[in-house]
């Protein structure tokens, strides 16, 4: 059996990776956020933070209902990549590396992470029940 092309790249996928169709070169280059990032919606802090600044500009402007969001990788380079391909391109093939990037982020809440991508479904789909479907799907794995 011939190994996976890398999505991204278009080199092979080691077997051993945590990745079904990224390869170790692509996943090095996705932005996983860590600390220090805004309390409220996860967003990292670039450059200087005061230890004050629970929230960042936009969620002070905003005042968002929730009290807490994570962002796990940021919509840009690879990343931005991966999003396009899954919601416009209908590469739903990716949904199980999509779940080995969620596992990076210690006590991330699974409801939280079903109504993530279910969100992203909906638009995707333009229909509430395809992406409560493949939700439910996502939440079973």
């Amino acid at each position: 059996m011939f190994p996976r092309n890398c999505v991204i790249a278009g080199e092979p996928v080691d077997e051993n990776s945590p990745y079904q169709f990224i390869s170790e070169a692509a996943a090095s280059k996705i932005f996983e956020v860590n600390p220090p990032h805004c309390q409220t919606c996860g967003y990292p802090y670039f450059g200087a933070v005061m230890a004050s600044d629970r929230a960042c500009p936009k969620c002070k402007e905003l005042n968002p209902v929730y009290r807490q969001g994570k962002t796990v990788i940021l919509v840009e380079g690879v990343g931005r990549e991966l999003i396009h391909k899954f919601k416009y391109e209908g590469a739903e093939y990716l949904l199980q590396d999509f779940i080995s990037c969620l596992k990076i982020v210690p006590d991330l809440p699974t409801m939280l992470t079903v109504l993530s991508l279910s969100r992203c479904l909906s638009i995707h789909e333009k229909t509430v029940n395809g992406a409560s479907i493949k939700a439910r799907r996502f939440a079973r794995r």
